[in-house]
């Protein structure tokens, strides 16, 4: 993960789309409204930039405090293929008598070219961040953004201010996104198809493997685990490996006709791959698979 932060001299100024109310441009003396040029700034130059320097893949997670988590918002309705994913830490909806509330109420989500996750938390913030941040909250909760957005909101209200609010969401927002995206067993098939297809990277069978067996160890569904393997099947029936895991998965899930199955596919596919696997190897694998199929059939 390559981590960017960008320095404002002047956070209202840059962080905030142009106001709709006089009364707003004289509160904060005019120092408002060059939303639209930072945008313009992350876009053409910096992740251009980024991009031609760094190894990057195309996945990119916008960060906002405050303010900031006002501009990442913005970002989304102004140009939404910007970002894959928002952490708005205590954003302000206030802002020029809840602005963004009306321009995300007249926003169709079905022009978002790919599903959004999007984390929002906040602090013990005043009466008029309570009300807007609330209907922020119907908004995404209604049926037409649940199918473009991946929402979630915390409330943390009773443990943390403004100001020490940062950090707790910001442990929380990037904890809540890699468990949507890659603890999921269908958003990291998603994910990864997509780079591959994209030719972003190259996957392999020992990949999909240890992400499988990642799943099983860190305690969730063998279900889960068995639903990547089957991926990583489809993709390398080739690959010995996979059919071995597939059949110590479906045993210790206690499907032992599953786990037979595949035990036996990894025989034939071992005999039809005889001649490229070298006499040492070939007896090992012979003897580890028999080994593996006698237990079975002893406990079925």
């Amino acid at each position: 993960m390559i981590v960017i932060g960008i320095i404002s001299e002047n956070r209202n100024k840059d962080l905030l789309p142009g106001n709709y109310y006089e009364q707003t441009f004289n509160n904060y003396g005019g120092n408002l409204g060059e939303a639209d040029k930072l945008i313009s700034f992350i876009s053409n130059d910096l992740v251009t930039y980024i991009n031609k320097n760094y190894r990057t893949l195309p996945t990119k997670i916008a960060i906002g405090h405050s303010n900031g988590g006002t501009f990442i918002s913005y970002c989304l309705l102004k140009k939404p293929e910007l970002f894959n994913a928002y952490i708005a830490v205590s954003p302000n909806y206030a802002y020029d008598k809840e602005q963004l509330i009306t321009r995300f109420s007249t926003f169709d989500p079905e022009q978002l070219p790919d599903k959004k996750f999007y984390y929002q938390c906040n602090s013990n913030e005043d009466s008029s961040w309570v009300a807007a941040r609330n209907k922020m909250i119907s908004i995404f909760n209604t049926d037409k953004f649940k199918t473009k957005i991946h929402f979630q909101n915390q409330n943390f209200a009773e443990t943390e201010s403004h100001g020490t609010i940062f950090p707790v969401g910001l442990f929380n927002g990037i904890k809540d996104y890699i468990n949507y995206q890659f603890f999921n067993p269908e958003n990291l098939i998603a994910y990864y198809s997509k780079l591959q297809k994209d030719s972003s990277i190259t996957l392999t069978a020992n990949f999909i493997n240890e992400a499988a067996y990642n799943y099983y160890y860190n305690g969730y569904k063998k279900e889960d685990a068995i639903k990547i393997l089957l991926w990583g099947n489809r993709l390398f029936p080739e690959n010995l490996n996979l059919y071995d895991s597939l059949g110590e998965m479906y045993q210790n899930n206690n499907q032992k006709d599953e786990a037979m199955k595949y035990y036996k596919l990894f025989q034939s596919v071992m005999e039809e791959r005889k001649d490229k696997l070298s006499p040492e190897d070939y007896q090992k694998l012979k003897l580890g698979i028999e080994d593996r199929i006698s237990y079975l059939k002893e406990h079925m």
